[in-house]
């Protein structure tokens, strides 16, 4: 894969996302999503405890409960969600994305061979490719 430029595109969406609503409970169902999303795949699973930390960094408070049934509610939305248990400790990932690693690496070769996009537009479009995986695949 291509060198990864992901720290200015993703962060700064996420930047964004966080100046504009911190605090706000109505969209905790969608930082769930973020974090999953963001931290999560096969290899690497977060716990609710994880969550709840993350979720108090945005100034939204969230308890063990409501987030079983977030994550209940988000799985019945269609979000392939999975969890197992491990010692005393319950895991969650995201089990199955839109592109998996080797689409996403397979659309950057695409783009960098593309003669009609310069230089700069190739990197941005890679950058956003790369922020539809984990942190940790990137």
């Amino acid at each position: 894969m291509t060198a990864c430029f992901e720290k200015s595109v993703c962060s700064n969406i996420t930047e964004r996302r966080n100046e504009k609503v911190a605090g706000n409970r109505k969209l905790k169902l969608l930082y769930i999503i973020d974090i999953l999303l963001n931290n999560t795949d096969e290899n690497h699973a977060v716990k609710i405890s994880d969550i709840i930390e993350s979720l108090s960094k945005l100034g939204i408070k969230a308890e063990r409960k409501s987030l079983y049934d977030d994550i209940k509610a988000l799985k019945e939305y269609g979000l392939d969600i999975e969890g197992y248990n491990e010692g005393k400790s319950y895991y969650y990932y995201i089990k199955s994305r839109l592109f998996d690693k080797d689409e996403i690496s397979l659309m950057i070769k695409a783009i960098d061979k593309a003669d009609f996009i310069d230089k700069a537009k190739k990197e941005r479009l890679a950058e956003k490719c790369l922020c539809l995986l984990s942190v940790n695949e990137r």
